[in-house]
C-alpha cells in the first residue's frame, strides 16, 4: 500500500474533492451533507487511513466544523487546513494555480503532544475524587493536570464533589464545554517548547489567554546566560513578544523571594528585577499584554473561587 493509499483528504463539496484528486492523486472523500453533518456511517470506511486531512472550505464555519469532525475521527491522525488568503478552498486554490500538495503537507496536526483537554482527564479526575484518602498528600505545590483539573472542577461546582459523586457527570459535562485546555508540561521546561505549544493552541483553538505557572520552572533550562537576572529578562521578553505577535494575553506566575513576616512584598522581591515587576502594568492601547502574578496572590484568589 503506497503513501497515497494511506491518506485521504475530506472536503465539503464534490468539486473540491475532484480538484484535490486531480492535482495530487490523493484519495478524496466529499461529505454528502457538507459541513452541516458528519454521517457516522462514514467512520468505518475511514478507519483504513493513517492520515486524514480536513479541507472543508474557506470560512469560519468550515474551520469550526473541521475541529469538530477531527474529534470524531481521532485527532491523532487528523490534520486541518485553516481558511485564509493563502489557503482558500480546494477548487479556488486549484484555479489560482497553487500547489495543493504543498498546502496539504503544510496542514496543521489537530493534536499536539503537549496539549490536552478536560475530556482526556475526566476519568482520572473522577478516580481521584472517588479515592480521596488514597491520593491525599503531595510532594509539591506545583500541580499535575489531573489534580489541577480536580481543583478547578471542584471550584466550578462550588461544592465538595467527593461527597456528591452522583453529580459528577452533570458538573463534568458543564465543565467540558468551557474553551479550556491544559499543557502537559510538568517540572523544568525549555521556553522554546512552551512557546511552540502556545502558538499551536492560539492557531488551532483560538486561545486568547495563556497562564504559565511558573517562571522558575523555565529558568533552570536556559543556559544562554549565567546571570539569573538576564535569564529572567530573556524569558519575560519571549513571552512579551508572543503576546504581541499572537494578540494573546499571557499571565506568568512568579514565586517571590522569601521575606520576613513583617515585611511587605516589593518589586525587588521578584529576584530584584524592576523590569519584571513593571510588566504587571499593561499598555491600555494594546490588545495583548503580559501580566505577572505572585503565586501568593494566585493562591489567595484560588481560595475565593
Amino acid at each position: 500500500m503506497g503513501k497515497k493509499d494511506t491518506e485521504v483528504v475530506i472536503t465539503s463539496q464534490e468539486v473540491d474533492s475532484l480538484a484535490v484528486h486531480q492535482a495530487t492523486g490523493i484519495t478524496t472523500v466529499s461529505l454528502p451533507r457538507g459541513i452541516n453533518c458528519f454521517p457516522p456511517v462514514l467512520l468505518p470506511y475511514l478507519e483504513q487511513f493513517k492520515r486524514i486531512t480536513l479541507w472543508l472550505g474557506d470560512d469560519l464555519r468550515a474551520w469550526e466544523a473541521s475541529k469538530l469532525f477531527s474529534r470524531k475521527l481521532s485527532i491523532k491522525r487528523c490534520s486541518l487546513i485553516r481558511p485564509g488568503d493563502t489557503q482558500p478552498s480546494p477548487l479556488k486554490a486549484f484555479s489560482l494555480g497553487l500547489n495543493l500538495n504543498k498546502l496539504i503537507k503544510a496542514s496543521l496536526p489537530a493534536s499536539h503532544k503537549s496539549i490536552i483537554s478536560f475530556r482526556q482527564l475526566r476519568s482520572d479526575v473522577f478516580s481521584q475524587l472517588e479515592n480521596t484518602e488514597q491520593v491525599a498528600g503531595w510532594g509539591s505545590f506545583e500541580l499535575g493536570n489531573v489534580r489541577l483539573a480536580k481543583v478547578m472542577l471542584t471550584q466550578f461546582s462550588l461544592q465538595r464533589l467527593e461527597e456528591s459523586l452522583d453529580q459528577y457527570d452533570e458538573w463534568a459535562d458543564r465543565f467540558e464545554e468551557l474553551p479550556l485546555y491544559f499543557m502537559t508540561f510538568h517540572g523544568e521546561q525549555n521556553i522554546k517548547s512552551v512557546i511552540d505549544t502556545m502558538k499551536h493552541a492560539v492557531y488551532m483553538y483560538d486561545i486568547n489567554h495563556v497562564i504559565i505557572d511558573n517562571l522558575q520552572f523555565m529558568m533552570g533550562q536556559e543556559h544562554l546566560f549565567s546571570d539569573k537576572f538576564a535569564v529572567q529578562d530573556y524569558i519575560v521578553g519571549a513571552f512579551r513578544k508572543f503576546a504581541t505577535e499572537n494578540d494573546c494575553h499571557v499571565t506568568l506566575v512568579i514565586h517571590p523571594r522569601k521575606e520576613d513576616d513583617d515585611k511587605e512584598l516589593q518589586t525587588s522581591s521578584i529576584f530584584g528585577s524592576a523590569k519584571v515587576g513593571g510588566e504587571s502594568t499593561p499598555d491600555l492601547d494594546n490588545h495583548s499584554h503580559l501580566y505577572l502574578v505572585h503565586d501568593i496572590l494566585l493562591r489567595f484568589l484560588s481560595g475565593l473561587l
